[in-house]
């Protein structure tokens, strides 16, 4: 009988890593430790959201167990997400710029934050920190892009981060 527990119990706990969803990332050069060169034709393996091995040459996905998910970046330069300390996404810095935000409604200003947010997600940044915007907006621009990674946009992000820094 002590076996027999022991056996379901291995089997439960490795259960999750092996029904794991899985995601390669095929990258045709890969930066994945700063300071060390870039290494040509590498595999990023994905389980759920965490990165379990980089492997050398392209990985075949019938070596994986389960369904697995291809992003196909074989022709493109792959880096960890950048972070950008201090950003404004509520508003951009320029010689109109307190008179463009006296004009516009809060409404106005979130979708113009929504645009500000995306392009920066599109540009490689996956972590943020806000310097100054309102916290209530912030909080739905966060779930917003969130959401938008969900809807299965293959951005050069796995997943998003955003913090701010309060008011001043």
């Amino acid at each position: 009988m002590h076996h027999r527990l022991t056996a379901i119990f291995l089997a439960l706990s490795i259960a999750p890593a092996v029904l794991a969803d899985t995601t390669i990332i095929h990258a045709g050069q890969l930066l994945a430790i700063p300071g060390e060169a870039s290494k040509p034709e590498q595999t990023i393996v994905i389980e759920g959201d965490r990165i379990v091995d980089i492997r050398n040459g392209f990985a075949d996905p019938a070596e994986f167990a389960g369904g697995v998910t291809v992003i196909d970046l074989k022709a493109q330069f792959v880096l960890p997400g950048l972070t950008d300390v201090h950003v404004h996404l509520q508003h951009e810095l320029g010689p109109k710029n307190d008179s463009e935000n006296l004009k516009m409604s809060a409404q106005q200003i979130e979708m113009r934050s929504v645009l500000f947010a995306m392009r920066t997600l599109s540009a490689g940044f996956t972590t943020v920190r806000d310097t100054g915007s309102s916290t209530m907006e912030m909080d739905e621009i966060r779930g917003t892009t969130s959401r938008f990674h969900e809807s299965g946009h293959q951005g050069q992000s796995h997943r998003n981060r955003y913090s701010y820094a309060g008011q001043f």
